[in-house]
């Protein structure tokens, strides 16, 4: 079994306002030390999980904020780690970072993929949510993408504010939406925009600066979301993704499904399928710990039969593969597949859950309140 590499990179230009990964735009004169420390976590702890890797993602945060001489550097020291045969190989890019040249810096390193937040397409809602680009930079960023053949994704926001009280926020998220698919990426990403507490937009909604989309705006944009999608020959493979046939995301799809993973970098985890494994979101002393003593710094959270029960229902029922019955039956212990039985039935009822083939499915007209239905689920 091949596992998947996760690398965070915690740097940005500068926070959107309704972000809450672990990122900083004040520490970007750390990014050179910072990708050393990586690479001696890399070595340190490339045993935890199956290896070499058949997948790497490289997230943040913004990577591709890291100038030439880093990207390279974290690119080449990487690739010892590798599979010959590796499956897919991806960095988060923002538009603003695109150009020729950092393409082709990427694909001397081995990267096969891009993800690269567009979020909007409307100008206004874009400075509305302290993105710094424009739509046009996005386009330009797209075209330089497909320019050189590489297999991409595209994330986009609905439930955005626009910015204009004269602007209808579902009619700009179509916009956007069509915008984004004329360009027919081979996969897209679509969040429901959630108002994090902490982040600038949650305080701008608190304010009253800005209103939250109602249920009934929410689920009209994802029912547009839904059905345009899938006139443009999308599969919805799981809540958030969209992917032409065969383009579905092979790194994040193992999430779903359960398989091992090693993630390094600050706020980072990991999972080798009986403990996971998490980073604190400290800078200086994850450099510190990894350059000067060669220590790495991770806590350590043993899983209990619960917990796994709990993690295999939120992860399998967030695709559309569902929940195979045989895999749970084999997996947990008696009493949890009895609670499993137990509580399903009502959710069977009410047309919250199907049964096909000895698999349990949300559908997808219930995928925006999948959360609600989980909570059900699980053992507490």
């Amino acid at each position: 079994m091949c596992s998947g590499l996760y690398i965070h990179i915690p740097f940005c230009h500068s926070k959107c306002s309704y972000c809450d990964f672990f990122s900083t735009p004040a520490m970007t004169k750390y990014q050179h030390e910072y990708i050393q420390a990586l690479l001696c976590e890399l070595k340190l702890r490339c045993n935890e999980v199956p290896t070499p890797f058949d997948t790497v993602y490289i997230g943040g945060g913004t990577p591709s904020i890291l100038d030439k001489t880093s990207i390279t550097t974290l690119l080449a020291g990487i690739k010892p780690y590798i599979s010959a045969d590796f499956r897919e190989f991806t960095v988060e890019v923002n538009p603003e970072d695109v150009s020729e040249d950092f393409i082709e810096t990427l694909i001397a390193g081995g990267v096969n993929r891009i993800s690269m937040g567009v979020q909007s397409f409307d100008d206004d809602t874009l400075r509305m949510v302290s993105r710094r680009h424009s739509s046009t930079c996005a386009i330009d960023a797209i075209n330089i993408i497909k320019q050189y053949g590489l297999n991409y994704s595209l994330d986009i926001i609905y439930g955005l504010p626009t910015g204009r009280e004269d602007a209808s926020m579902i009619n700009t998220f179509e916009y956007s939406l069509n915008k984004l698919l004329s360009f027919e990426p081979p996969h897209f990403s679509a969040y429901l925009l959630s108002y994090e507490q902490g982040t600038k937009m949650y305080f701008m909604r608190e304010k009253g600066v800005i209103k939250e989309a109602t249920e009934e705006e929410a689920t009209q944009m994802y029912s547009l979301l839904c059905n345009i999608a899938r006139s443009h020959g999308y599969n919805h493979y799981e809540i958030s993704n969209f992917a032409k046939s065969g383009s579905e995301a092979v790194h994040n799809s193992k999430y779903w499904a359960g398989m091992p993973y090693l993630g390094i970098g600050c706020s980072a985890h990991s999972y080798d399928l009986s403990l996971r494994r998490y980073n604190p979101n400290n800078i200086p002393q994850y450099i510190r710990s990894l350059n000067d003593f060669g220590k790495t710094v991770f806590e350590t959270e043993i899983l209990t039969p619960e917990d796994k029960y709990n993690d295999f229902i939120i992860t399998s029922l967030r695709t559309n593969a569902g929940l195979d019955l045989d895999k749970l039956n084999h997996l947990m212990p008696s009493y949890l597949t009895d609670y499993f039985k137990h509580t399903i039935e009502p959710l069977f009822a009410s047309g919250q859950l199907i049964k096909l083939n000895n698999h349990i499915y949300i559908p997808e007209n219930q995928w925006l309140v999948s959360d609600s239905i989980m909570r059900d689920l699980m053992y507490v």
